[in-house]
């Protein structure tokens, strides 16, 4: 089984969807890039990463020649993506549509090996494959309570 973390896996992510078309500021974790308290307008279009969850898959345990059983583990990450500070209607759906179009586009890039240029402790691919689902949101974030339209994906990566 590959040999990487979830900070690993959550960084790759963010350093993919940041180079997305639009896309202002990507976050992830803490530190210089990390997830902070507020969202400024200037920041937007901003990507937040975050992990989710991970669950193994017991019906996908195979058994590898001369290596034994391989289980494979499935992270869950959010991509919360803030397209803009809540104004007219039209615009903000019209800006998130464009967001959206170009987080798919950065996902659909994903092809070759290594997967969100992840690898393991011996250089290899560390992800295996990942979907993703994307879903119009509404985020309310901070103090006032501000609405922010926007998307979720859910992306889902497998490790083996």
């Amino acid at each position: 089984m590959a040999e990487v973390t979830i900070i690993e896996i959550r960084d790759g992510i963010r350093d993919t969807l940041e180079d997305a078309t639009g896309v202002i500021r990507a976050q992830a974790g803490s530190g210089t890039t990390g997830i902070t308290e507020g969202v400024q307008g200037a920041d937007m279009p901003l990507v937040q990463v975050y992990w989710e969850r991970s669950y193994a898959e017991e019906e996908e345990t195979r058994y590898a020649t001369y290596g034994g059983h391989v289980q494979t583990t499935v992270h869950v990450f959010h991509a919360d993506v803030y397209a803009a500070q809540r104004s007219h209607i039209g615009e903000n759906l019209q800006q998130v549509d464009t967001m959206a179009s170009a987080i798919i586009v950065a996902l659909q890039a994903e092809r070759t090996a290594p997967l969100f240029g992840v690898t393991d402790d011996g250089d290899e691919a560390a992800v295996k494959a990942f979907s993703w689902t994307a879903d119009r949101s509404s985020f309310i974030y901070g103090a006032p309570e501000t609405p922010f339209p926007g998307i979720r994906f859910v992306i889902r990566v497998w490790v083996f």
